[in-house]
């Protein structure tokens, strides 16, 4: 009986050491983990940049003079910037009024990375694009802003801690 060639032993642990690699290296970039790490931002901070950048939108067309060419351009960021502060009065986070916390932290981050996306291609959808820099790229430049924020916003407020922590300090009573 002949042996099997010496290289096909050697591909065999080769195969094992590179399934462990994959293993480690797809554990290491797995979805959930990989977004976790770059979530720096708390939830109290993304509030604040909820606020001043609602009443940023709001005062956009005032700003960068644009106020009076009426239409799309002006009334999108003025209904946008409402629309912001009414959903974070609404969200369960630190910055939102705790009798209206209706609105989970993660929905409330979808609904901003969609109105950013919104906002940024607004101006090439309802064609005011070619009105001048000053009408559209605050628009863009505050959409793609939010949508980078969003990503690396955590996803639990403060406090969604502290009320998990308070239900597991109540049952362990």
């Amino acid at each position: 009986m002949a042996s099997p060639p010496s290289g096909t032993k050697r591909a065999h642990s080769v195969s094992c050491n590179s399934y462990a690699e994959n293993e480690r290296l797809l554990s290491f970039f797995a979805k959930e983990n990989l977004m976790n790490r770059i979530r720096v931002v708390p939830t109290t901070i993304h509030g604040i940049f909820d606020y001043v950048g609602a009443a940023g939108l709001i005062a956009t067309p005032f700003i960068f003079g644009f106020s009076s060419m009426g239409g799309i351009a002006v009334i999108l960021p003025i209904v946008m910037g409402i629309g912001l502060i009414i959903y974070s009065l609404m969200t369960d986070y630190e910055l939102g009024v705790p009798a209206l916390r209706v609105i989970p932290i993660r929905v409330h981050l979808t609904v901003d990375f969609v109105a950013a996306a919104f906002l940024a291609a607004a101006p090439f959808l309802f064609g005011y694009v070619f009105e001048g820099l000053n009408v559209w790229l605050p628009q863009v430049v505050s959409g793609v802003g939010v949508m980078l924020l969003v990503l690396v916003t955590k996803t639990e407020s403060q406090t969604a801690y502290t009320r998990r922590d308070e239900s597991v300090r109540l049952a362990s009573a």
